[in-house]
């Protein structure tokens, strides 16, 4: 294990993107199958759960609060500059963001000219800002950028802002400064930005707390509070999950629905460090997460567009879950690739500068 790196927590990203895969692959075949294929080929597997493959997001964010705490006292010491904090983020998740947002974007206008002949609505000038994380409304209303998970990205970028300003507050109120600066934009897009704009819809979703809940883990790990078992965190996060399956992923509950089982989850992960030997394909896995999660949107539809009509004809019944795993399989091939070819000698070559 390589110093500093916490390889569970490594395994915990692996299960959170494969987690969103399969819950964009399923909704692929059910909700936004193709043509009449939805009715004829419903899933066996619930609709609840399938929607419960989201709280990958969760985990993700719950992760991205804990690790900026982790790696704070660095920065609070002095030891490294604010501006090292923003250059590593930036190097880390904007240029493959650049190379998505221009996929998505060249498939979106192919396909638009060859339909319409004209240039479609990602094109607008207050669209593109969206590769800057620049939160904006699609076609639909719906606050999204150009690459659909994205919305995601966004709140990263945000929520390194807010860490980077809590990094100008002495190390004992790290924690403090977080939450407090976090409650400010919460406050600001609730109460002070227009009703229905952009910025306000952004700031007043509490989706932003799961940063927090990330930092108090990270907080509390230090200060050896997390004692019980992995299975005890494991066991009640899980349960939580399944209790709450029934408030959607688009309700303002979400950071309590989704966010509190996630933080427990990955309490039992963190406790597994140095208590499990994971394997190299997991350990990969986790390290090709941000690749497989940026293009597997694209990829899932390329894949169950051809796929999913076949299946369905040869087998009726499990089409649309044996449609979604062999598009997941090839998602997460595809997008361990790009980490391997793409993201890692990217990475490598701005780390050398």
């Amino acid at each position: 294990m390589a110093a500093g790196k916490l390889t569970a927590l490594q395994v915990l990203r692996a299960f959170a993107a494969l987690s969103v895969v399969f819950h964009h692959a399923l909704r692929a075949v059910s909700v936004h199958a193709p043509g009449d294929l939805a009715a004829s080929s419903p899933l066996i597997i619930p609709a609840a759960v399938v929607e419960l493959g989201a709280f990958g997001v969760d985990l993700f964010f719950v992760l991205s609060g804990f690790l900026m705490i982790f790696i704070s006292r660095k920065y609070v010491s002095g030891e490294k500059p604010v501006s090292d904090f923003l250059i590593q983020r930036i190097f880390r998740v904007w240029p493959l963001y650049v190379i998505a947002t221009a996929l998505y974007l060249g498939l979106a206008i192919v396909s638009s000219l060859t339909k319409t002949g004209e240039l479609p609505y990602d094109t607008a000038w207050w669209r593109l800002l969206s590769i800057f994380f620049i939160p904006s409304f699609d076609r639909t209303g719906v606050l999204q950028p150009i690459v659909g998970v994205g919305w995601t990205l966004n709140y990263e970028a945000f929520f390194y802002l807010v860490f980077s300003i809590a990094l100008f507050f002495p190390g004992r109120f790290i924690l403090p400064a977080v939450g407090g600066v976090l409650f400010a934009f919460f406050l600001a897009g609730c109460y002070v930005l227009p009703s229905g704009s952009a910025g306000h819809i952004f700031l007043s979703n509490p989706i932003l707390f799961e940063f927090l809940f990330g930092a108090v883990i990270a907080a509390m790990h230090r200060g050896g509070f997390l004692r019980l078992n992995a299975l005890y965190y494991l066991s009640a996060g899980f349960a939580l999950l399944i209790a709450f399956a029934f408030v959607p992923n688009e309700s303002v509950w979400r950071f309590i629905a989704r966010g509190v089982p996630a933080a427990l989850i990955f309490i039992g992960f963190l406790r597994l460090e140095e208590r499990v030997t994971w394997s190299r394909l997991l350990v990969l896995l986790g390290d090709a997460s941000y690749s497989i999660y940026l293009f597997h949107v694209v990829i899932l539809y390329q894949v169950i567009g051809k796929l999913f009509p076949l299946i369905a004809k040869a087998l009726p019944v499990l089409s649309g879950e044996v449609s979604a795993l062999m598009a997941s399989l090839v998602a997460i091939v595809i997008g361990t690739l790009i980490h391997l070819f793409v993201e890692k000698p990217i990475l490598g070559f701005l780390g050398k500068r």
